[in-house]
């Protein structure tokens, strides 16, 4: 039988690899949802940092039950005003947003059980999935709002 220790997993990766701060490739030119993404960033950076700084388990818990919370406020408030401008990418979208949140949600539930410990490892695949997200996800979407917009105006 294996014993608890052997279960955790810990992903060794340089401090240096795992800095998320805002830039201005992550915008997406649409000044609500850039705001939303600078404290999504923020928010990261924070709870890398008390990864790296080896902050006492709780505080890293706290931190990373608040990143939970927030991403699941900014689905939800995004995937709102995707409805209501009948944007076709919605049900994708709507999708791997669900997809990402089970995936903070199930590491917060890990870390809470010991079965995951506050790592470089752990600290990157947030920075990961939060960037990846915006470039993949997010752009498209502000592409749509942008154009939508320009084609108001021009009515």
């Amino acid at each position: 039988m294996r014993n608890a220790k052997a279960k955790r997993r810990r992903v060794k990766v340089s401090a240096a690899a795992t800095s998320s701060r805002w830039r201005p490739a992550l915008e997406v030119g649409v000044k609500e949802i850039d705001q939303q993404h600078k404290t999504l960033v923020a928010h990261t950076t924070v709870l890398q940092d008390a990864i790296s700084g080896r902050k006492p388990k709780d505080e890293v818990a706290r931190l990373l039950a608040d990143l939970v919370d927030l991403v699941s406020s900014h689905f939800a408030w995004e995937e709102r005003l995707m409805e209501s401008l009948g944007y076709e990418g919605y049900a994708d979208h709507q999708a791997a947003h669900g997809i990402l949140l089970e995936q903070i949600r199930g590491l917060h539930q890990e870390f809470l059980s010991g079965d995951v410990s506050p790592s470089a490892g752990v600290a990157l695949f947030i920075q990961v999935w939060v960037e990846h997200h915006i470039a993949g996800r997010d752009k498209p979407f502000a592409e749509f709002i942008l154009k939508s917009n320009d084609a108001a105006k021009n009515r």
